[in-house]
């Protein structure tokens, strides 16, 4: 079988700041094919060992762009020395009179700050957090051993040659500024005036450091989660609010807490110890946390993390009893749903992500409301002052369907919709003939098209192929000069991963859906000018979903070929 010109994902991901790297295949060699992404906010997608992750998940911007975003202070600094990775992105920073480079933060909570560095004319650097407590390590640079440390969780230092060191230190509190100073000893950097080498700084979530990421801005990045996919898959949604301004902290006034009170506990699905346990007071009642959001109609969704305790059992609902939705935490089912939709996702080490949907066409006040549900599954009944379960990560959106995490601490926040095309270089894609194939899901079955398209960017209405989701629907258009060829056909697992390939060729169209030929069409086409490949057709109709992979091929397939490319 033909290599795919344009091949995406299939378990090789890789993205840069408004880049997605496709690739293709000569030989046994493999080429890089941009693909322009945007989304213009973070946004947080599920990691290769099952933690809620900010993509990017460094929180330092111009994370080796010592001179952009970085403040200094009695310090100069130089680029293009050697670092320790064999490129010449290294800095040389030279202080006078107790100089320090520093970055601001947005109240992070539970962070570590990492930093390569190497001795230069002194032998230590100092790292320090600023925030809601204060905390520092001293690192010496010629002997890869710690000095003095003050006010934190952890610090290590590790040799990864040629003289340079990773050193981190990690604290447990809201941090707002990290500061990098080169030091004459171990235990003092007063008075100091010399330069030390450093390279590839990291603030990430946690008590120790992750592999490094580079930034830039930290926007428009793309997001492969793997969440229940060890390949990962392209995650693309529209835009949406989390109109809850304090997803996590339950303990703030915020928070109505009735019948119930919270503490803090556990590990939550980000990895961090910032989740919260919900606790049944003694009095005979209903034990729940809740919020009301907006006195709105429309569709809205809920979510919230949930892990069991010594109870098992919760309610989710909207703040009216007409529209709820329960669950067991011990087996990961839904109990019962009354007036919405529910829906529950296994996390890491015992978490669920715990969702109800629902449409009102009146007026009425909408919530974000969890109570506890007793062993027999009632809301209300006589607590012991100890039991409950634990709590992260809420979220309110305006919406038929739940999307991934928007993290909120003071106010609403807004992740933008994503955005994926290529244009790639001139023959690339099949003009007279060619296949379009996608392993994909989507989110729902309400809403607009969901394209993905071959298009002549220059006049798209007359010169397309287009495969979208429409409903409990698949279908393709082949927009071209002899006519337009449309085909619409129901399925039954939309909302599924399946495989779909759309063969175009003059005389000899077909759609295939999970290995089956569904779809056959004997119509003439003229296409020509095809010049991009889009997760959209024109406007409107981009695609939302979750992309485990994409091939184009610029010649037509064997059926045998295309039953092997789509079988499941």
């Amino acid at each position: 079988m033909a290599e795919p010109t344009i091949q995406l994902g299939g378990g090789n991901w890789a993205g840069k700041t408004d880049n997605l790297l496709g690739y293709y295949k000569k030989g046994e060699r493999f080429y890089k094919q941009d693909f322009t992404f945007s989304r213009s906010t973070t946004g947080t997608y599920t990691d290769k060992d099952g933690y809620i992750q900010e993509m990017p998940y460094n929180l330092l911007q111009q994370s080796n762009d010592f001179d952009t975003t970085w403040g200094t202070s009695s310090v100069t600094i130089s680029s293009g020395k050697s670092g320790y990775n064999g490129t010449n992105n290294a800095w040389s920073l030279n202080s006078s009179s107790e100089g320090y480079l520093f970055q601001y933060l947005t109240n992070e909570t539970s962070n570590t700050l990492s930093i390569y560095a190497k001795a230069g004319s002194v032998n230590n650097i100092r790292l320090r957090f600023f925030g809601t407590s204060n905390g520092e390590g001293y690192f010496n640079l010629s002997n890869g051993t710690k000095g003095t440390t003050s006010g934190l969780a952890n610090s290590s230092i590790e040799n990864v040659g040629n003289g340079w060191y990773r050193c981190n230190i990690s604290i447990n509190t809201t941090i707002s500024l990290v500061r990098i100073y080169p030091s004459v000893s171990s235990s003092s950097s007063s008075g100091t005036n010399g330069f030390v080498y450093i390279q590839n700084a990291q603030v990430n979530s946690g008590t120790s450091a992750k592999t490094y990421f580079p930034t830039t801005t930290r926007l428009n990045m793309p997001r492969v989660d793997y969440l229940n996919n060890s390949n990962g898959s392209l995650l693309i949604e529209p835009q949406r609010t989390n109109l809850l301004t304090y997803s996590e902290d339950f303990s703030n006034s915020y928070w109505t807490k009735s019948g119930a009170s919270v503490t803090s506990s556990i590990v939550s699905p980000d990895g961090t110890t910032n989740a919260y346990k919900l606790v049944e007071d003694t009095s005979n009642s209903n034990h729940q946390v809740y919020r009301n959001t907006v006195t709105t109609t429309g569709s809205f969704s809920n979510t919230i993390f949930v892990k069991a305790a010594e109870r098992s059992k919760i309610r989710l609902n909207s703040g009216s009893s007409s529209e709820s939705v329960s669950f067991n935490l011990s087996n990961g089912t839904i109990i019962s749903q009354t007036g919405a939709t529910g829906k529950i996702v296994s996390m890491l080490n015992g978490w669920y992500k715990c969702t109800i949907s629902w449409n009102v066409t009146s007026t009425a006040a909408q919530y974000l409301l969890l109570g506890i549900l007793d062993d027999s599954g009632n809301a209300s009944y006589t607590g012991n002052g100890s039991s409950g379960v634990y709590i992260w990560g809420a979220q309110f959106e305006v919406g038929a369907y739940e999307t991934s995490y928007i993290p909120t601490s003071g106010s609403t926040v807004t992740r933008v919709a994503e955005t994926c095309s290529q244009t790639p270089a001139s023959g690339v894609i099949g003009q007279t003939e060619g296949v379009l194939f996608a392993e994909f899901s989507v989110f729902d079955i309400v809403s607009n098209i969901k394209a993905i398209s071959l298009v002549k960017s220059s006049s798209p209405t007359s010169n397309a192929v287009i495969l979208y989701y429409f409903g409990n629907r698949i279908a393709f258009d082949i927009l071209n000069p002899s006519g337009t060829v449309s085909v619409i056909t129901n399925i039954t697992n939309a909302l599924q991963l399946n495989k779909v390939a759309l063969k175009y060729k003059s005389g000899d169209i077909a759609l295939w859906f999970n290995g089956v030929e569904i779809v056959t069409r004997t119509n003439t086409i003229s296409l020509s000018g095809l010049d991009k490949l889009e997760f959209d057709f024109t406007t409107g109709n981009g695609f939302y979903g979750k992309i485990k992979q994409l091939q184009v091929y610029k010649t037509a397939l064997t059926d045998t070929q295309l039953a092997t490319l789509t079988t499941i």
